[in-house]
């Protein structure tokens, strides 16, 4: 197999198991529907990932390269970093499903979940920083304890909205988080330059 064979293959079972995973949860998906789904053999799949859990690994850190590009795009489009956390908080909950099914409702939690946590905190706390050093936030914003706060709330969003009511019930949520805290982190005029709903 050459080496642009086995990318091509390896990104087919990273996206067939997204799917799986999405739809069965980590502990009802197997490796066979995985295999099904990609048109692959098992030796295929066991060429590029040792385990399933590996394989769930890989799905993430596919997600988590994917929300960085994100977060790219958005600071090209906007100035005020404020908006760019708002709407990179309304990208994460139309995107989260399978993060969702497998971060917190898996074996996979044990490796990844704390570490992906801390990969979101720190985007958070960037993009704080980035908003401090322009001005847009009240004096004395403690940035840590905000940006844990903030991934909290939205992890917790995402996770009752689930067992609740969906995407509806999530983005309804993500709303009255940003309603709630940018006016506590920033000044009245640069709240009123933001748009706190979901990007059209």
């Amino acid at each position: 197999m050459d080496a642009q064979a086995g990318v091509t293959t390896r990104q087919a079972l990273v996206a067939a198991a997204a799917e799986v995973f999405e739809r069965e949860g980590y502990a009802r998906a197997t490796v066979d529907e995985v295999c099904e789904r990609a048109g692959v053999t098992k030796g295929a799949l066991y060429g590029h990932f040792g385990s399933k859990k590996a394989l769930a690994v890989a799905v993430l850190d596919v997600r988590a390269a994917e929300w960085a590009r994100t977060r790219e795009r958005l600071q090209r489009q906007h100035r005020s970093p404020l908006q760019v956390l708002v709407d990179l908080g309304y990208a994460a909950q139309r995107d989260q499903e399978v993060e969702r099914r497998l971060m917190f409702q898996s074996p996979v939690c044990e490796d990844v979940a704390e570490r992906r946590l801390g990969q979101w905190t720190s985007v958070v706390h960037d993009l704080l920083r980035g908003a401090a050093a322009r001005g847009e936030l009240r004096d004395g914003v403690n940035l840590p304890a905000c940006a844990e706060g903030i991934v909290a709330e939205l992890v917790g969003v995402h996770l009752v909205s689930r067992a609740v009511d969906g995407v509806d019930a999530a983005t309804a949520g993500v709303v009255r988080l940003w309603r709630s805290w940018l006016p506590a982190l920033a000044w009245p005029e640069v709240c009123a330059g933001l748009r706190m709903t979901p990007p059209r």
